[in-house]
């Protein structure tokens, strides 16, 4: 099931699934406590793959949970970040289909309403270097885009 997570800003980011240990970890949304809620949350999982044994359905499990840790951590520094309306955090790659591998980058797309651009003056385009720096901060190995809606619609 491939998996497309759009968090506009000012939108409930709480999903329907239940809450897990990270989520408790993150209610102050600094950006230490997110880099040690999702540090804990990532060796806890790790941790039980070495005591679970490495079948398939454990392994995909595994990529799904952290998929599930890297995207509570991206919610609560994109609540922090006081990002403008018309800009949304797009999950792309295996983290996009809700599989994070334990090493692989946090591949997301900041997608930005035609009106509003990252070199639109100085704020937005510093607040979302601030967005990418916090992720890096919090230890989330990011690969990120910034793209106008309009880059986006074209035939791939």
């Amino acid at each position: 099931m491939n998996r497309l997570a759009v968090v506009p800003v000012g939108a409930e980011t709480q999903g329907p699934r239940e809450a897990d240990a990270l989520d408790s970890r993150l209610r102050g949304n600094d950006v230490t406590s997110v880099r040690n809620a999702y540090k804990a949350r990532k060796a806890e999982l790790l941790e039980s793959l070495k005591a679970d044994g490495s079948s398939t359905r454990t392994i995909k499990g595994l990529l799904q949970a952290l998929a599930h840790a890297a995207d509570d951590a991206l919610k609560a520094l994109w609540q922090r970040a006081g990002l403008p309306a018309g800009i949304a955090l797009v999950a792309v790659g295996g983290f996009g289909r809700g599989e994070l591998f334990p090493h692989s980058d946090v591949h997301v797309l900041l997608l930005m309403s035609d009106g509003v651009s990252s070199g639109h003056g100085p704020l937005p385009k510093q607040r979302v270097e601030d967005f990418i720096g916090s992720c890096w901060d919090a230890g989330l190995g990011i690969g990120s885009r910034v793209r106008p809606l309009g880059e986006c619609g074209g035939p791939g």
